[in-house]
């Protein structure tokens, strides 16, 4: 079985390709957002999988939650231990989606660089310099 707590783990549901993240449920909710530049960010609406068992009494607590990825781009996960960060997610040409763990530096320039840029050339030419 996938550790989803430890790395980001590409799933198709319903014909959707997203990531499933994992959440504890003594911990707060996973969030999945895309980042835009001007420091702007919409939240990426997940779909529940899997619940993790509740009492009677409980308020019932996700434990697998798949984000879909509609478009390229900057993206930020939240409320994950190991995962959370920035991350640049890329569709390769033949469809697979690709992604790279960011540094806070390299969101910043990424989001600068012009709207019609390759994401991912900008990000290899920031780390060779």
């Amino acid at each position: 079985m996938p550790d989803y707590k430890r790395f980001l783990t590409f799933e198709t549901i319903g014909g959707k390709r997203g990531i499933l993240l994992q959440c504890n449920k003594s911990e707060a909710v996973s969030q999945f957002f895309r980042l835009r530049p001007k420091g702007n960010k919409t939240s990426v609406s997940g779909n529940v999988t899997v619940w993790h068992p509740r009492a009677v009494d409980e308020k019932g607590k996700p434990k697998n939650i798949h984000f879909i990825i509609e478009d390229d781009g900057v993206y930020e996960v939240t409320n994950q231990r190991t995962l959370a960060g920035f991350y640049l997610f890329q569709k390769t040409p033949n469809g697979r989606m690709i992604y790279f763990a960011i540094s806070t530096q390299e969101k910043d320039l990424l989001l600068a660089a012009p709207e019609e840029a390759d994401l991912e050339r900008v990000l290899r030419n920031l780390r060779q310099q």
